[in-house]
């Protein structure tokens, strides 16, 4: 009986590994880049059954609330995830300062 039940536990493990996003640029720390505040402390979210959302989606939803911007710094992302009696649904929140990082930005408009 032991050997059944470590088989079908063995059976239903497993693990996946799922692609989040493509970033142009990241960092952990403050970087000097010319950019000029369009909107602070603006949210984005991406959902999706069964599956998962792009973190591209979620910064989208958020430079669309914002109507302009290129960029988000002070980012926040969270993962959450609804399981629900029939289904699951995964969401991605992400909650920052939407920039624009054009040419005619300048330095001084960070401040």
């Amino acid at each position: 009986m032991r050997v059944l039940s470590f088989l079908v536990l063995l059976a239903t493990s497993g693990c996946t590994t799922t692609r989040m996003g493509d970033f142009s640029m990241i960092a952990n720390q403050n970087v000097q880049v010319p950019m000029r505040m369009i909107q602070k402390d603006v949210r984005g979210k991406a959902c999706a059954a069964a599956s998962y959302p792009s973190v591209e989606a979620a910064i989208e939803d958020a430079q669309r609330k914002a109507g302009a911007g290129d960029a988000l710094t002070n980012v926040t992302l969270d993962f959450e995830t609804q399981f629900w009696v029939l289904f699951v649904v995964n969401c991605i929140h992400v909650r920052g300062d939407v920039v624009s990082l054009s040419e005619t930005a300048s330095p001084a408009a960070n401040r």
